[in-house]
């Protein structure tokens, strides 16, 4: 079994690792909408997006959100 300090230490070696690239380094784009999702349910989160995609005009096209059965 995975522990969660490996999987959290994996997300950040792999974050350092893209963005800090010579080729192509990941970056946020200017306009993006940054959400912390840590202290949020999945349901929390799906509605902060709605709200956020019925507020904004630059959004124009539909969200489709899988949620576990």
């Amino acid at each position: 079994m995975v522990s969660e300090d490996d999987i959290r230490n994996n997300l950040v070696k792999r974050d350092r690792e893209e963005t800090t690239r010579t080729d192509s380094p990941l970056k946020k784009a200017e306009d993006a909408i940054e959400l912390d999702n840590s202290e949020l349910s999945m349901e929390e989160q799906l509605h902060w997006a709605l709200a956020k995609s019925q507020k904004s005009s630059q959004i124009n096209y539909s969200i489709y959100i899988l949620l576990p059965s």
